[in-house]
């Protein structure tokens, strides 16, 4: 696998819901998530405004030496050092991608410019699609920018590494740095992560869409229980999650709840993969595990177990191609499939 985490940032609208999928978000300063307004084409975006610094998201993943991340990105102002992505190893930076005062943006070994682009980059107050890809090495590291598909500067055969590993573990959106005294206003969407592992999905993947699509009506298996009572997809279509209030609980092996999803606005030409979510607690003590099921066709395709605590967070399941053809995924596939959860042990 290769492509290993997207977000559109649709489906929260606080700093607790956000920090149930991304590892961490160090913020102080309460930024926007979700909503309907702020996105790049429709739905919600990771919103900062009147926010002066530490208001990047974290996720951490296993490291590895090669990453390509992707984020569509509109800023109203032009702010010395602040960062659109970074990828690091246990908090510490390695590679990052910043602003410049003029306008240009540059590739830094943690603050060390690396390689600065030739003019300015994108202009206030509109959306540029960013994607970032290095390999961190002291001497054989590589790194290359693209803005908008174009490729603006690159260099191979240099030094990207900061700490004693020549890789990364977690991958960054947005800024440790200050975002001009608070005055600024930031916006990303779209955000894709791919390592360089496999043989799809290892490069860039161009200027990415992130939809998110909820569920729509009852599917093939009903067997969690609802309270209140109902439907059991109504119960978790709630954005933003409504936690305790809408639920669906199961306690039995095996248990499976599938829900026919909301239908792509569009017909995309290439869909490189999926991601599934599911939140979920455990209300007792005692081993409980949540596993994210993909119907397609008439099989059901059971995830990786996620061992549950007693707060909710976030389970979730990358397929790249369509679990129920082994084929890639087509508009009218993702359109049919059903998505929910199993109960594992």
């Amino acid at each position: 696998m290769a492509l290993r985490f997207v977000d559109g940032f649709d489906h929260y609208t606080t700093q607790a819901h956000v920090v149930r999928k991304w590892t961490a978000n160090p913020a102080s300063y309460a930024p926007v998530f979700g909503g309907t307004t702020n996105g790049r084409f429709t739905g919600g975006s990771f919103h900062i405004s009147g926010c002066y610094s530490n208001n990047q998201l974290i996720k951490t993943l296993d490291p590895q030496p090669t990453w390509v991340l992707g984020v569509a990105h509109k800023f109203n102002i032009i702010t010395t050092g602040v960062q659109i992505v970074a990828l690091m190893d246990g908090n510490t930076q390695q590679v990052d991608v910043r602003q410049n005062a003029d306008g240009t943006m540059s590739v830094t070994r943690n603050g060390t410019v690396l390689g600065t682009t030739p003019s300015a980059v994108g202009l206030t107050n509109q959306w540029n699609y960013y994607e970032f890809k290095a390999t961190i090495h002291p001497t054989a590291g590589a790194y290359e920018l693209r803005v908008n598909g174009q490729s603006l500067i690159s260099a191979t055969n240099v030094n990207t590494r900061n700490t004693a590993n020549s890789s990364a573990n977690q991958i960054q959106c947005g800024s440790a740095n200050s975002y001009n005294g608070g005055s600024g206003v930031y916006d990303f969407d779209d955000f894709y992560a791919c390592d360089g592992t496999g043989t799809t999905n290892n490069d860039f993947l161009g200027e990415m869409r992130i939809e998110t699509l909820y569920p729509a009506s009852p599917g093939t298996n009903t067997n969690f229980t609802p309270n209140p009572a109902g439907s059991n997809y109504a119960n978790v279509k709630d954005a933003p999650p409504d936690d305790d209030a809408t639920i669906v609980s199961g306690n039995t092996l095996g248990l499976m709840d599938t829900y026919l999803m909301s239908h792509l606005s569009g017909t995309p030409t290439t869909i490189k993969g999926t991601m599934l979510s599911v939140m979920a607690r455990k209300d007792n003590a005692g081993t409980r595990a949540v596993a994210p099921v993909i119907r397609s066709g008439a099989t059901n395709s059971i995830g990786a177990n996620g061992y549950l605590g007693a707060s909710y967070a976030c389970y979730t399941r990358i397929d790249e191609t369509d679990p129920g053809t082994g084929a890639a995924w087509t508009a009218a596939g993702v359109n049919a499939v059903e998505c929910g959860q199993s109960v594992g042990v």
